[in-house]
């Protein structure tokens, strides 16, 4: 018999060179905080910042893990960690993706991955990201074998846009994963592109809530995407 479970994501890029940390971090806590969202996905959230972050989160949120800028937090009581720390490096020289196996108090689980891909607006870097996110989806679908999984993250390839290939989402839709942030307008990204994003298995995964928090905290916005994900 197959149920439905509801679970939220919150994804926020932590870098910014336009202030200082310390009168960043609270304005990104404050906005976490009130979503609620069960997991927390940052980019670029280093050792020297984080335990700043770790403090302002602390009544809620605990760390499960982290890994050379990439981090992850659950919502503390609602679930648990029931899998070692995975990670990744998409290419020799590229930026790394970690993920994590999780469990509610009902049973449910699901398998939460972070991942970063490569920046350069050019043919160039599309052929990288298009390489990075076949890396990606192959070794997340060995590791996590048995529960659905749900990407998350800066994916840096724009949704909706007419002047850039797609190549992460076309990649995505041929291995059945579906952008479930995909209704949201504004955009995640400083330049109105949408590259934060959220991906689940197509027929597995029911969007409910998508917004794009609108903030100068950071060089992209954050985004909340509550949805609903099947289970047995």
């Amino acid at each position: 018999m197959k149920r439905w479970q509801s679970t939220s994501l919150y994804l926020q890029n932590a870098a910014s060179k336009q202030s200082k940390w310390k009168s960043r971090a609270p304005i990104q806590a404050e906005l976490i905080l009130k979503s609620g969202a069960s997991f927390i996905l940052f980019q670029e959230l280093y050792a020297a910042e984080r335990p700043l972050m770790e403090k302002l989160l602390a009544s809620k949120y605990e760390l499960s893990m982290a890994y050379y800028g990439r981090v992850l937090f659950h919502y503390r009581g609602r679930w648990r960690p029931i899998s070692d720390p995975w990670t990744t490096r998409l290419s020799p020289a590229g930026k790394p993706a970690i993920g994590m196996k999780f469990q509610r108090n009902n049973g449910a689980r699901v398998n939460i991955v972070n991942a970063h891909l490569s920046y350069e607006t050019t043919k160039a870097g599309d052929a990288k990201r298009l390489k990075e996110t076949k890396s990606l989806l192959l070794e997340a679908m060995m590791e996590f074998q048995d529960d659905e999984i749900v990407f998350g993250g800066d994916f840096n390839s724009p949704a909706g846009a007419t002047t850039r290939p797609d190549v992460v989402g076309d990649q995505m839709k041929l291995a059945q994963f579906v952008d479930i942030g995909l209704k949201a307008k504004a955009p995640t990204g400083r330049g109105n592109y949408h590259i934060d994003r959220a991906f689940g298995r197509d027929a597995a995964v029911k969007p409910i809530e998508v917004k794009i928090l609108n903030h100068r905290a950071s060089d992209h916005n954050g985004v909340f995407i509550k949805f609903k994900y099947r289970r047995s």
